[in-house]
């Protein structure tokens, strides 16, 4: 049988639905409300350059599932389910929450595609190789409207000038570096190979 564009659309629909409903009960409710902003801000990008909105939707939504879980919990979800553990996620455990919070995604929300999941592990960090729905998610992270220090305002007024979505990537990871660097914390490696990547790509 051949489902229609719209019966799709609404499966796609119901489907958030439920996901919002079950993390409303589970998060705090500060949480839930910046969630609810990076979906927001994730389909604005997303019909801005050309991501798929739906997906959009759906790594938004879910890419702080994990957030909330104690250091010891996310540790142990990573070693149990093969997500290498270096020095600085040892000391850092609060980063492990996006690559945990894709194992979460699929294993108690059912989410089977591969590019969410990898938006949804891919946020915080970055990765060496990302997607264009990567990218997307880890800005609606830092812009949604709830966020109101300087380096959010300052990446929404680059977006809106036109930056390319490359460009404006490059300037979040900039911001998060910057913010490591004046807190005098671990910087992890795979957000400088995330940068790296992007600007070696421009050359």
């Amino acid at each position: 049988m051949r489902i229609k564009k719209e019966q799709l659309q609404l499966v796609m629909t119901v489907d958030i639905e439920w996901i919002k409903n079950k993390l409303k009960r589970q998060m705090k409710e500060k949480r839930f409300k910046h969630t609810l902003g990076v979906v927001d801000a994730a389909v604005d990008l997303a019909k801005r350059f050309g991501v798929d909105v739906e997906k959009a939707k759906l790594a938004a939504v879910l890419h702080d599932c994990a957030k909330e879980y104690s250091g010891e919990k996310l540790l142990t979800l990573a070693r149990e389910n093969g997500i290498e553990i270096d020095a600085v996620y040892e000391r850092l455990p609060h980063m492990l929450h996006a690559p945990v919070g894709a194992v979460v995604a699929e294993k108690e929300y059912g989410i089977k595609d591969i590019e969410v999941l990898q938006a949804i592990a891919a946020h915080t960090l970055g990765s060496e190789n990302m997607s264009e729905l990567d990218k997307v998610i880890m800005l609606a992270d830092a812009i949604e409207i709830g966020r109101k220090n300087k380096s959010a305002v300052e990446l929404r007024n680059i977006i809106e000038k036109g930056a390319s979505l490359d460009e404006a990537v490059i300037c979040c990871i900039d911001f998060k570096i910057k913010f490591v660097l004046e807190s005098k914390q671990l910087i992890h490696p795979q957000a400088v190979n995330a940068r790296n990547a992007l600007l070696i790509k421009k050359l």
